[in-house]
């Protein structure tokens, strides 16, 4: 919708283009984590940046100074919440303002003014982040680069992204679950429908709603929507999961809408005349069919894995439903198909969820005694010491005496009695551990309506449900 919104004050003669490239954006599944609830960052920096750029075309457009000043003030704001939520955003957000250019001129003649506030957090934001990346390694953002990234090789992830962010039909997601053809086939038919009966009563009974043709228009929303879509990967290009399409197609998906609606209304202009719009229209109807097909794909794939991390969590609680405060836990004998994502990272949010409002932590290791890779774990004497490559724990080293040890096993789990022989664990660290005393008898309700098998939910890929990932 906010794409849609900014369009429109671009673009007032081509509304259907608009209509286009707002519903080409919303069905704009490339990226294999959509619908990832581990992404959820994901849509909010991208709502707080459209919200941004469209109070600053406002500004822009207003009629009165003080209306203008507010409406920047707003769009300053929507920025800082942008920014400091991802950084992926910033080469689209300088360039942002040079498409104002394309606005129908406004009653305030103060632009210049009303930029340098958007600019000027630009710059401290900029230089706060040089300074941070000044300091050495280790930070997560620096973890995520290519580790070898040549000029070659970001030239060729560019060119990659851009690629399969145009390319509808590769929008496939190689996984081991499939959602049935058959549901999603139908889902993609339903959507495509829905949005030409939108259009249909937009029109009416008329065809003269079309408007004139602007072949003028639809060559700078073509001309905006590349710009966007390169100034979109520029970040991304140097991460190392670009060629995997994880967590970086989303935002160059707005790009890529507004250059393939562009695109399509352009033929469509120089099409049959007798046709209309309609051509276009339909292609892109198409293409979004393909988006709902292949974004339930991906969804169906984030639910069965889902569902099997929270198969493993919810044994786990029944043998361990609450933790005293200050306790880590410790994961053992992990099969190789990882239900924490292969990630330490995550598998600490997870004891966290798990035991909401309570200082805990966690680690795990494999059946064969090693770590996941962002994890080096070690019993030093009686105490347990880790580093990791990623966001800090609420502690990154506890005694043997405040931990819990839990081995998985084809039973499901149990907690340990003993400090597993892997760990090589010394005499004093076996008297001194005691994992039932660190454990608490009634599970957090948050984690049972979470976790627990007996919850009742509901969603839309449940009615495809896909085999279980395991």
């Amino acid at each position: 919708m906010l794409a849609y919104l900014i369009l429109r004050r671009f673009f007032p003669g081509v509304w259907w283009f608009c209509y286009l490239a707002g519903a080409l954006a919303i069905a704009h599944t490339a990226d294999r984590h959509f619908l990832w609830i581990g992404q959820l960052n994901q849509p909010g920096f991208i709502f707080w940046t459209l919200l941004a750029c469209l109070l600053l075309v406002d500004s822009f457009r207003a009629r009165r100074l003080r209306f203008a000043l507010a409406l920047t003030v707003g769009a300053c704001l929507a920025e800082v919440l942008s920014l400091y939520s991802y950084e992926a955003q910033l080469p689209l957000m300088i360039l942002f303002p040079a498409f104002l250019i394309w606005l129908p001129q406004g009653r305030v003649k103060s632009r210049p003014a009303l930029l340098s506030g958007w600019y000027v957090l630009i710059l401290l934001y900029a230089r706060e982040t040089v300074l941070s990346y000044a300091k050495g390694e280790g930070s997560y953002q620096q973890s995520m680069l290519h580790e070898n990234l040549s000029s070659w090789t970001y030239l060729k992830e560019l060119f990659l992204l851009a690629k399969v962010s145009l390319s509808f039909w590769d929008w496939t997601s190689s996984s081991e679950v499939e959602a049935p053809l058959v549901g999603r086939l139908v889902l993609g038919m339903v959507g495509s429908l829905v949005v030409v009966a939108g259009l249909r009563f937009a029109l009416g009974d008329t065809w003269t709603r079309w408007g004139e043709d602007r072949p003028g228009q639809l060559l700078a929303a073509l001309k905006a929507g590349a710009a966007g879509l390169v100034s979109s990967i520029l970040v991304f290009a140097a991460m190392a999961s670009a060629e995997s399409r994880y967590r970086v197609l989303m935002l160059p998906g707005i790009g890529a809408s507004i250059f393939m609606a562009g695109l399509a209304g352009l033929a469509a202009i120089h099409g049959p005349k007798r046709l209309g719009r309609w051509p276009a229209f339909l292609a892109v109807a198409g293409v979004i069919g393909f988006g709902i097909n292949f974004g339930i794909g991906h969804g169906a794939v984030h639910f069965s894995r889902w569902e099997y991390h929270r198969q493993t969590m919810a044994t786990l609680l029944k043998a361990i439903p609450a933790l005293r405060p200050g306790t880590l836990l410790v994961v053992a004998n992990v099969p190789d198909l990882d239900p924490f994502h292969y990630s330490k990272y995550w598998f600490d949010f997870t004891v966290r969820l798990a035991y909401p409002l309570n200082r805990v932590a966690g680690v795990y290791v494999y059946h064969d005694g090693t770590t996941p890779p962002n994890l080096k774990l070690r019993l030093d004497d009686t105490r347990w010491e880790w580093t990791e490559t990623c966001p800090p724990s609420f502690f990154t080293g506890a005694s043997v005496e405040n931990s819990v040890i839990y081995e998985v096993n084809a039973d499901g789990g149990r907690v340990v009695d003993e400090i597993p022989a892997f760990f090589h664990a010394s005499v004093e660290a076996q008297r001194l551990y005691h994992p039932h005393e660190r454990i608490l008898p009634q599970a957090s309700p948050i984690a049972r309506t979470r976790y627990y098998p007996e919850r009742s939910s509901w969603t839309l890929l449940s009615v495809i449900r896909p085999a279980p990932a395991h």
